[in-house]
């Protein structure tokens, strides 16, 4: 493995809580459309054979976005 080497991979993922869509309003078809529009789609898999650390978020941006910070 290559130790010095990290992948940091935030958006890839389509996953949304299942207590997410308590407090949803919106049609459901309009939100898995933008997680779609908004995810580094499929970046996890082009990466999966590169013998490194990863860090791989596991729920989407929408839901959580691990690169955002309180200003």
């Amino acid at each position: 493995m290559m130790d010095n080497i990290i992948l940091h991979i935030p958006h890839a993922s389509l996953c949304l809580p299942p207590d997410f869509w308590r407090d949803i309003t919106v049609d459901k078809e309009i939100v898995e459309r933008e997680l779609c529009f908004i995810a580094d789609y499929k970046v996890d898999e082009l990466v999966k054979n590169i013998d490194s650390h990863k860090i791989i978020a596991k729920y989407s941006r929408l839901y959580c976005d691990v690169e955002r910070f309180r200003s």
